[in-house]
């Protein structure tokens, strides 16, 4: 390494790299600009990332469910672990889109049980000052309803067949 740098030719073109750098790097020139965005925008946006990030951490939790219940269980069960786990998400999906968000959030209601109705309302769907982002919460949620979906999977690992689950 000493001796590269001993090289009157390397240090030349890292010397020319560093200069290059400095100057696109720590440039303040504006050019022609639309104006930036305002912190409201920076803020929903960072938010909606982050909640994004961790509902792929819950999905990944979800597999990291079905191998340790298959690890935990003879080899006889792992088809029949995995093929649960697999359904608890996508039947817990289609069900939290069905019924679940209706029921997570049901609106201008003030009894004990609310209803919003099948699926995402429309309102909810074209509000776009939700916050965060209605595809992102709906992504969290399912991911964390079809998670402890995978509990009752764990716990009945190895001992219930599939037809039974």
């Amino acid at each position: 390494m000493l001796d590269l740098l001993k090289n009157k030719k390397v240090m030349r073109i890292l010397g020319t790299m560093l200069v290059l750098a400095l100057v696109f790097g720590l440039s303040n020139s504006a050019f022609a600009q639309e104006e930036g965005f305002s912190n409201d925008e920076i803020a929903f946006a960072i938010d909606n990332l982050t909640m994004f990030i961790c509902a792929v951490l819950v999905l990944f939790m979800q597999a990291g469910f079905a191998m340790v219940e298959a690890g935990f269980n003879g080899g006889k069960n792992t088809i029949n672990i995995l093929f649960k786990n697999l359904m608890d998400m996508s039947i817990g999906g289609i069900l939290y889109y069905l019924i679940g968000y209706g029921l997570m959030y049901p609106g201008a209601f003030n009894g004990i049980i609310g209803f919003a109705g099948v699926g995402i309302p429309a309102q909810e769907a074209l509000d776009a000052s939700y916050y965060p982002h209605f595809q992102t919460d709906f992504l969290f949620q399912v991911a964390f309803a079809a998670t402890a979906a995978t509990i009752v999977s764990g716990a009945v690992a190895g001992r219930m067949q599939f037809r039974s689950y």
